[in-house]
């Protein structure tokens, strides 16, 4: 007997379908973000989010689950926030 497909897909997998823990993913981010000294609000202003929506991503309390691309963005907008920040603080 096949084995059953994945009732639920995510872009954002470990390559063998399973949906990624959206409270693991959001709490590994907010740990990062946290850790190069940015803020929600400072997240919020580099990539065009709400402090919300991005709280919300965080606590695993938003319907769209994380993937591939909002992780790029993500990350990217800690670390361009992160720089400005250090740039600033000089």
């Amino acid at each position: 007997m096949p084995a059953e497909a994945p009732t639920k897909t995510c872009p954002c997998c470990d390559g063998t379908g399973h949906v990624l823990d959206s409270v693991k993913v959001g709490i590994e981010q907010r740990d990062r973000r946290k850790a190069a000294g940015v803020t929600l609000e400072e997240l919020s202003e580099q990539i065009a989010l709400s402090i919300g929506y991005l709280s919300n991503l965080e606590n695993g309390r938003h319907g769209k689950p994380w993937n591939h691309d909002l992780l790029k963005r993500y990350n990217d907008a800690v670390e361009a926030a992160a720089k400005k920040k250090k740039l600033t603080s000089k």
